[in-house]
């Protein structure tokens, strides 16, 4: 499989807390994003301020607060990529996450789409489970 373009999409809602190390979870992928679009769902808090810190690598998209899933959508609507990934604000991935799951992904034959999970007992151990369609 070639080098796919990725689109990230993180929707948010008064995640000032978190965004910032979510953002740079993705910028740290050893397969990096094509494009990373952060979804304001209507902040209060200085969400916006975060986005706007890294400048052209974040798009940030505001709208008015009509949940998760809407802007999950807008998301998708804004997309450039060939392939799309989801992260919640409050959430951090893996240094490899992208790469494993375009690798799983090119394995895959017929319908594509890729989950994966991990768990983990402490900070530097994790179980992963990559499932393919």
């Amino acid at each position: 499989m070639k080098e796919a373009s990725i689109s990230v999409i993180i929707p948010t809602y008064n995640a000032e807390r978190y965004l910032p190390d979510a953002i740079d979870s993705v910028l740290a992928q050893t397969c990096p994003a094509g494009e990373i679009i952060v979804v304001d769902d209507g902040s209060s808090d200085g969400t916006p301020r975060v986005a706007e810190r890294y400048g052209s690598r974040v798009r940030w998209l505001p709208q008015e607060n009509q949940g998760s899933g809407a802007a999950r959508n807008r998301g998708i609507e804004a997309s450039r990529g060939e392939l799309l990934a989801f992260l919640d604000a409050d959430d951090l991935w893996v240094r490899d996450k992208l790469t494993w799951q375009v690798e799983a992904l090119a394995s895959s034959r017929g319908p594509r789409w890729c989950s994966e999970w991990f768990s983990s007992s402490s900070a530097r151990r994790f179980r992963r489970k990559a499932s393919t369609g």
